[in-house]
Formats: structure tokens, sequence, C-alpha cells
């Protein structure tokens, strides 16, 4: 039986489950059809539609509650996204950046995708705090105005490489654009949801007492073995210290402490925005080390007048 394009349903004894992609929405009180009925004539999406109407049901991160702790979702997903993210730190981009024998435009060109993922906080940051709840909005606006000038902070390690026109008119990589356009997607559907996916980028530039531990490590290496690039893992260090002074590392943790409690839909969509970050993520450092590998100039742009530095 079909129900709108890609949903099936599978009626049970006492339940429906509702089967849309890799998501299981359960209804257990299958005598209220009034409420299936607006799901289907609903003008929203049918995945909002379902969302709002409480549907959506994933019983192997959240039991059978109707809703959860923040906080203790909180601790969940931070255990989660790291177990997750172990793959990304296992990635061979890593070593292929600090080795001796590491291409001049790889690193480049990991500075410049970096730059334009940064500057993409601009789309997918605003859209959140468009589309965001009034208990999310302070916090999504305080973080929204401390990241805003960041991507000057790469530009300016980028300066000492390309002409200020040069970065700002550069072209990034479509994997670069993937990690941007999902988190727009995330930002306009649901502004928690949304930021536990990016916490998951945060983690990535987070480091505990004060102290950057391996990060350290992996910027003294890449110098150690490329004396030129100085002046990139400089503004690398200054975007991570930024963001350390600013407190970012606790801002997923206060908008956990301010919602509450959450809904099992909820807790749900933010899990399977957590996952598929971490893979965005994979392709986006996949798509800099196969393109820029052995590259003649790191630098894309579709303008002739400016290309070939």
């Amino acid at each position: 039986m079909r129900l709108k394009q890609s949903v099936n349903i599978e009626c049970k004894n006492d339940y429906i489950n509702l089967l849309y992609g890799d998501y299981c929405f359960r209804i257990d009180d299958v005598s209220d059809r009034d409420q299936l009925n607006d799901v289907i004539n609903s003008s929203k999406s049918l995945r909002v539609a379902l969302y709002d109407h409480g549907f959506f049901r994933n019983e192997k991160l959240f039991g059978n509650d109707t809703s959860i702790d923040a906080l203790e979702f909180y601790k969940k997903h931070k255990e989660f996204a790291l177990s997750l993210l172990e793959d990304v730190y296992e990635h061979e981009i890593w070593d292929d950046l600090v080795s001796e024998k590491s291409d001049r435009s790889l690193i480049l060109g990991f500075a410049l995708e970096k730059y334009h993922y940064i500057e993409g906080a601009h789309e997918h940051m605003a859209y959140a705090a468009a589309n965001s709840t009034s208990t999310m909005m302070p916090h999504l606006a305080k973080h929204f105005i401390e990241e805003y000038t960041h991507g000057d902070i790469y530009k300016h390690g980028l300066s000492s490489f390309f002409s200020p026109d040069q970065i700002t008119k550069s072209t990034p990589l479509p994997t670069t654009r993937s990690l941007i356009n999902i988190l727009n997607e995330f930002a306009m559907e649901n502004s928690f949801c949304y930021y536990a996916a990016n916490e998951v980028l945060q983690l990535t530039e987070n480091v505990d007492n004060e102290d950057e531990g391996e990060i350290g490590d992996f910027y003294n290496l890449l110098i150690a073995n490329n004396e030129w690039a100085e002046p990139l893992v400089k503004s690398f260090r200054a975007h991570t210290t930024l963001d350390q002074n600013l407190g970012h590392e606790e801002s997923f943790l206060e908008m956990c402490k301010s919602e509450k409690t959450l809904s099992l839909a909820t807790a749900n969509l933010a899990i399977s925005n957590t996952k598929k970050i971490v893979e965005h993520l994979t392709i986006f450092l996949d798509g800099i080390r196969d393109f820029y590998s052995g590259s003649f100039s790191p630098l894309r742009t579709a303008d002739p007048i400016i290309s070939g530095a």
C-alpha cells in the first residue's frame, strides 16, 4: 500500500508503520484515522507533517518514551557524534597534509575549501535564525554574530599566496557546496536539529583544557615539513583559539539546557542529521584530497582574469 511518493504503509495488529526511506513512523492508535488524514492532506512536506504529528519513532536509540530529557540527549548525542567522527580522524588526508612529500596544492586547497566552508555560515546560520523557535533564537543569533567574520581569519592566512579578489571569487568544490547545502536544508527544517549537526563540526575544532593536544601536534608537524605553510597554520590556530575564547564548545549544551525536554521526533531527527553531516564531512575531505593532490594550481575560478595564481 502506498501513501504519496516513496512512502509505504505497513499494517500490524495494533499499530501502523509509515516507511519513508530509512525512517519508520509508527502510529500506535490506529483508530485515529483523522490524524492520519491530516498528514496526508497537509500542505507541508510529508516528512515535516509526520514530525508535527509525532509519528517519528526510532526505538533503537531512545526506546518507547514519547520524550527525552534534553541534557540526557546531549550526553547521548555527544557520545554518538564522537564515535562517528573516528572515521573522520582516520581519513587519509591528514597524513597527506603533514607528509614531507605533501603537495603544495593540497595544503593550499585545504585552506581554500576551509575558507569557503566557514563563509558558508552566512547561509546556513542565517537560515537557522530565520526559521528558529523562540527558545533557540537567542543562541543562534549570538553564535551567528560571533561567526560572521571568521572567514576573514582564513582569508588573512591565504592572503600570503593569493590576492583578495582571487580568494573571494574562487569557486568551492562541489563536495564543499554539498556540505554547506545540507546544513542549509537542516537549518530551514528544524533549528535545534540543525545545530545538533553543526555541533559535530564544532567538535572537530574544540579542544579541552586550553591545550591543543593532537591538533597542536598536527599543526606543528605540518609546519615542520612545510615551513612555507606557516601563515595558513597561524590562521587555523587563530580560528580554533577564537572559538574557544567565545565558548563555542558550550553552545549546544546551553541550547539543550534551554530546551529542557525534547520530543522523540526531534531527538531522532537530530540523530539522523548528525549521521548525515559526518557522511558529508567525509565527502568534503574526499573532494579536497582527490582534486588538489598533484593539481598545478589550487585556485578554482570561472574568471580567467584572476585565475592561474
